[in-house]
């Protein structure tokens, strides 16, 4: 039971590689705005969807990225293939990456999955 659970934990950590910013700006302590940001990118197609490229679809873009202005600061989001070949990410795929860098980490972050990497960042300024 106790080699089952370690295998299971080594499975998992090979399989995700997280990070949260440790410096920079905070999201603050209401994050309902930039997940409805999220929520938003990802519903409309902005970062979520078709993946590439391929053969058939060579200007397929591996990577999408989208800044938001909100109150005196920007909302980078990013979400990448990251295996070669075409994908799609489903809307509902899209904000939950995202919505646990933005839930998950004050000031943003970074998490590469087997084939996705998601990134949140908060900074001030504007896009």
């Amino acid at each position: 039971m106790q080699l089952t659970n370690l295998l299971s934990a080594l499975a998992l950590a090979r399989a995700a590689s997280a990070e949260c910013f440790p410096n920079g700006e905070a999201w603050g302590a209401d994050t309902s705005t930039p997940l409805v940001f999220a929520k938003n990118l990802c519903a409309t197609g902005a970062l979520a969807g078709a993946f590439g490229p391929d053969a058939q679809r060579p200007a397929l873009p591996s990577e999408k990225r989208k800044c938001v202005d909100w109150d005196g600061r920007k909302a980078n989001f990013w979400v990448y293939h990251r295996k070669p070949g075409f994908a799609n990410l489903t809307a509902d795929a899209c904000y939950d990456g995202l919505k646990k860098e933005v839930a998950g980490c004050a000031k943003g972050g970074k998490t590469f999955y087997v084939n996705w990497a998601y990134s949140a960042d908060v900074n001030k300024g504007s896009c």
